[in-house]
């Protein structure tokens, strides 16, 4: 008995068809992967855009606050509520301009 198998040879047609699907299919996933990675890398940029201008705003009412200390009503009071005296003729202690570590006395 003779079994008659038609198409029994892969023609290299089918080959190259099967290659091309494989590339294609190959093609379409990387192209998700690398969009869902730069889908992520943009989610990370906005979550560090919206850090980023957080601390510049502490940053910006830190300096307010320190600037505010050394404001000259607030200063006056500061001295006022400590009984302090501004000196009218301020005497400043010298310092000797020598250097004794370098010129070895």
């Amino acid at each position: 008995m003779t079994f008659i198998k038609p198409h029994n040879k892969k023609s290299i047609l089918t080959v190259i068809l099967a290659c091309m699907v494989f590339i294609m299919i190959a093609s379409a996933g990387s192209l998700v992967f690398a969009y869902n990675r730069s889908m992520n890398l943009e989610r990370s940029v906005g979550a560090a855009t919206a850090d980023l201008q957080k601390q510049e705003a502490e940053n910006a009412r830190l300096k307010s606050s320190l600037l505010s200390l050394f404001d000259t009503a607030h200063l006056a009071a500061f001295a006022e509520l400590r009984s302090l005296v501004r000196e009218k003729n301020p005497v400043y202690v010298a310092v000797d301009t020598q250097w004794r570590s370098v010129s070895g006395q």
